[in-house]
């Protein structure tokens, strides 16, 4: 076999995203009127060859910090399943449990990242994520794990469930489902389109 022949089989042999619209838990975090534009498209682009990247790479290094917590012998429940809510409209899939709670791997780009990570505690986006399952899926707390791509560091924190911060997620969600039905773009919260003023509760 051709070594050409060979490196496109192993590019081909990443997972591929869906090009298939969803309305996801873990996307609240984002601006609602891109939410709404990109959902109300029918369609949702393709990642595409570096996008495909970054997404292995994170299933790699999620791997290693499940394989790390297993030889500390801390037992990890693979317990995947989809959360529903609003009528079957908006979606949330968990994949490991630690002590009937919810665990969540986070991947940064080197120490640099996961040292303000540490500092300010977890971004934004991954608040709104997190207390969207807790709230959704009933959970008290989650263990998130940051992990230094660069280093192989990591930083581990428990996070509590913020009721109120729950509660502003499921509106926000209901507000661009009705806007979907509207079809009248919601407002930009945010001119990054990432989530803000959300703050997790350290436990």
């Amino acid at each position: 076999m051709k070594a050409e022949t060979l490196r496109q089989a192993l590019e081909d042999a990443m997972d591929e995203d869906q090009a298939t619209p969803y309305f996801g838990m873990s996307q609240l975090g984002r601006c609602p009127r891109a939410l709404y534009q990109e959902l109300a498209g029918g369609w949702k682009q393709p990642p595409g060859l570096a996008g495909r990247r970054r997404m292995h790479e994170g299933r790699l290094h999620q791997a290693d910090i499940l394989e790390r917590l297993s030889s500390a012998g801390i037992e990890v429940a693979r317990s995947w399943h989809e959360l529903v809510a609003l009528d079957g409209r908006l979606t949330g899939h968990i994949r490991e449990l630690v002590e009937g709670e919810l665990l969540e791997i986070h991947s940064v780009e080197d120490d640099d990242v996961l040292e303000r990570i540490r500092e300010r505690g977890p971004r934004p986006y991954d608040v709104a994520q997190i207390q969207a399952y807790c709230h959704f899926g009933h959970f008290e707390r989650a263990l998130v794990v940051y992990k230094s791509r660069a280093s192989g560091r990591v930083w581990v924190v428990w996070v509590r469930y913020d009721a109120e911060v729950g509660a502003r997620l499921e509106a926000k969600a209901r507000m661009i489902l009705a806007a979907l039905d509207s079809g009248v773009e919601p407002e930009c919260d945010c001119a990054q389109h990432a989530a803000e003023g959300l703050e997790w509760t350290r436990g």
